[in-house]
């Protein structure tokens, strides 16, 4: 993919993002009512239940407001392939955990990218009937606006906050254990998110360090 000098993602056409490994785009500041479809290539219905519009994003709850997509949206279904979660959030509190997206219940298959009630970002997957954990070693910070990325490559998983890569601990079991088929993915599901989500996006590739970071420059001036 050639440089953007414009931003992170590339320009859209049409209000949309022809970008195959971009596999979800949700721009939440601009997306209003109660369904519409992801700026991306495949453009996914999403429903919401609550969560609601504001101009920096969508508020969260923390209790009962999430935003899914249907089980039929298999570009998600990461099983052996890399792949890369990025979330602009507005967290207000670390006091349980807070989920910005999953696919399908992690207990059971699935995979959940949120932080817990220490503030920090965690990937967790279920993979050959055990809970595994990877833990930045950075906290979020309440009330502020941060962006939040975490890269899987095999096993391992990167964390960023802020397009700095920070350390972490704990390993991922095989990722080929993974099985998400036939259940949906969502926004602060799996542990309900307390805040504002302003975009996410999911790739389905390893980003490198530097498109981690040219997202988050050129996405910060509006946050």
């Amino acid at each position: 993919m050639g440089v953007n000098v414009r931003g992170w993602p590339p320009p859209a056409k049409d209000g949309f993002i022809f970008d195959p490994s971009l596999v979800l785009y949700l721009p939440l500041y601009e997306l209003d009512g109660a369904k519409f479809q992801s700026k991306d290539a495949y453009g996914h219905l999403c429903t919401v239940t609550g969560a609601l519009w504001r101009p920096n994003g969508r508020y969260f709850n923390g209790s009962t407001n999430k935003i899914e997509i249907p089980a039929s949206a298999k570009q998600f279904d990461f099983t052996s392939e890399d792949f890369t979660i990025i979330a602009q959030i507005y967290p207000e509190d670390i006091a349980a955990n807070r989920a910005y997206f999953d696919r399908g219940n992690y207990q059971v298959g699935g995979y959940y990218f949120y932080h817990g009630g220490d503030g920090k970002p965690r990937l967790a997957t279920h993979q050959s009937l055990a809970d595994q954990t990877s833990v930045c070693a950075t906290a979020v910070v309440i009330n502020k606006w941060q962006n939040v990325a975490v890269v899987r490559i095999g096993t391992a998983a990167t964390f960023y906050i802020d397009g700095e890569a920070k350390n972490s601990s704990g390993a991922l079991a095989n990722p080929t254990s993974i099985s998400v088929v036939s259940t949906i993915a969502s926004l602060g599901t799996s542990a309900y998110f307390l805040g504002t989500i302003g975009y996410i996006l999911v790739y389905s590739r390893a980003l490198t360090p530097q498109e981690v970071l040219k997202n988050y420059l050129a996405t910060r001036g509006r946050y």
